[in-house]
């Protein structure tokens, strides 16, 4: 944890192991305090972990974007997706953006969905990378592929208007 502390006084980008990425995501969901994105292709059976804590972050008034889907390889955990589903239904800060049908509705030819991994938390910092954060689903010990993770706490209003403006999503 130490290793974090270091980010507030550098800013400078930091390379996160697939460990680091996976513990700084599950501190990003508990500590976030205003809004959070998480954009990822699949949501598989990994987002039941975390759906408790972005349920307890949304009675706190967080809002949550999360953005995913990829047109030529949507598979998705049903049970994970009803969860997600559910908690669109029940909280009205919960945006879960399906982007292939996102684009489809925008009239956007040129993109089918996002292959993109990346957590934005407040204006804080973001990861980004090819850690999975819905799908990965392995725990510390098993054999894994190795992924890696940059997180930067610099200019993380403009990642987020980067964002939206290229989705064309509206706050």
């Amino acid at each position: 944890q130490d290793k974090f502390k270091v980010e507030k006084l550098t800013s400078e980008p930091i390379t996160l192991s697939i460990w680091e990425t996976q513990e700084k995501f599950i501190e990003a969901l508990k500590s976030v305090k205003s809004k959070m994105l998480i954009e990822s292709p699949w949501i598989k059976r990994a987002t039941l972990k975390y759906t408790n804590l972005i349920e307890s972050a949304l009675k706190k008034g967080v809002t949550f974007y999360i953005l995913y889907g990829i047109e030529s390889n949507d598979e998705h955990y049903r049970k994970a997706e009803k969860e997600v589903e559910r908690l669109k239904q029940q909280y009205q800060k919960f945006n879960l953006i399906h982007l292939p049908t996102h684009f489809e509705e925008q009239g956007n030819r040129g993109m089918t969905g996002t292959h993109r991994k990346l957590i934005i938390k407040d204006d804080e910092f973001y990861i980004q990378g090819s850690f999975n954060f819905l799908s990965f689903n392995k725990e510390k010990g098993q054999k894994v592929a190795n992924e890696e993770s940059i997180l930067i706490s610099k200019n993380v209003n403009q990642k987020w208007k980067t964002v939206f403006d290229e989705y064309e999503i509206r706050k």
